[in-house]
């Protein structure tokens, strides 16, 4: 019968570190300062309150939302009070947070070491700006992480392949030097338009580089039975490598009308340096 009794005891010592109704109107103590009762260094600790357990809910979702995809915080203490308005403790513990951090870390550092091998087996300097690129991806997951675990004091291992891919990335992208090809031009406005946005995107150009844009841009008369003079343009870009094989290439067409040829050709102008500077970002690597 004692066994019986301690475990009832038991089992209703920890249902009130859960749950805890009181007609009381002050909140509890653990809700007006935590830090009484979970360690800094050991506890990340969420509290909320809202006239309902839904609306308390939702707002630990959002002030945990940015390790959502890491961890879920514990429920540990929830109170009501005479107003019947909710009180709610929620932790995550610093400990468990790093090994998943460092799970992580390990595996995003081994995924990067991969992408630089891979852009090291290459065999133009394309495809080797491209995979390295790529590793960026795991970068980006690598610095949440070590964000987040600066904001919460915690230490995780270090991850010593970022400097090197970035390092990697630097080098090539100095000898990424465009030529730029482009038939069909208009007063050669539309070369200078792709020689200008490469170098607003940080690439050189050169007359005599074996990295080649290519350009072809091929008006037709449309008859519309107008007054207008009506012209179909298509816009055609291609990337090529150093054996002259395409690598990428994008298509855009279009109609413009105008009342004079001048006038035309000026719209056609704006219409295509537009579609330039928007496909010179899919194109390149």
């Amino acid at each position: 019968m004692k066994k019986y009794i301690k475990l009832i005891t038991i089992l209703l010592i920890l249902n009130s570190c859960v749950t805890t109704n009181t007609s009381s109107s002050k909140p509890p103590l653990w809700f007006s300062d935590p830090s009484l009762f979970y360690s800094e260094n050991k506890v990340i600790v969420f509290i909320s309150n809202g006239e309902s357990l839904e609306a308390a809910e939702s707002l630990i979702e959002e002030q945990s939302s940015y390790l959502s995809q890491y961890i879920t915080p514990t429920k540990e203490k929830h109170f009501i009070d005479k107003s019947n308005n909710h009180y709610l403790l929620y932790t995550i513990k610093k400990s468990e947070l790093k090994s998943i951090f460092d799970n992580k870390l390990e595996y995003l550092n081994n995924e990067i070491e991969k992408q630089i091998r891979t852009g090291d087996r290459a065999s133009n300097i394309l495809d080797k700006y491209s995979e390295y690129k790529l590793g960026l991806t795991f970068i980006r997951h690598v610095e949440d992480i070590i964000n987040i675990a600066v904001k919460e004091d915690i230490k995780v291992i270090n991850n010593m392949s970022i400097s090197l891919l970035n390092q990697k990335i630097a080098a090539v992208s100095n000898e990424l030097i465009f030529t730029v090809n482009f038939k069909g031009d208009i007063d050669g406005i539309l070369k200078t338009e792709v020689e200008s946005t490469l170098h607003q995107l940080g690439y050189g150009t050169s007359e005599n580089s074996s990295i080649i844009i290519r350009g072809e841009l091929i008006l037709k008369e449309a008859n519309l039975k107008n007054d207008y003079i009506n012209k179909y343009w298509t816009l055609n870009l291609y990337l090529e490598d150093y054996y002259g094989d395409s690598k990428k290439s994008v298509t855009f067409k279009g109609r413009d009308s105008q009342l004079s040829e001048e006038g035309l050709n000026q719209l056609i102008l704006d219409s295509v340096t537009k579609k330039i500077r928007q496909s010179l970002k899919q194109l390149l690597p």
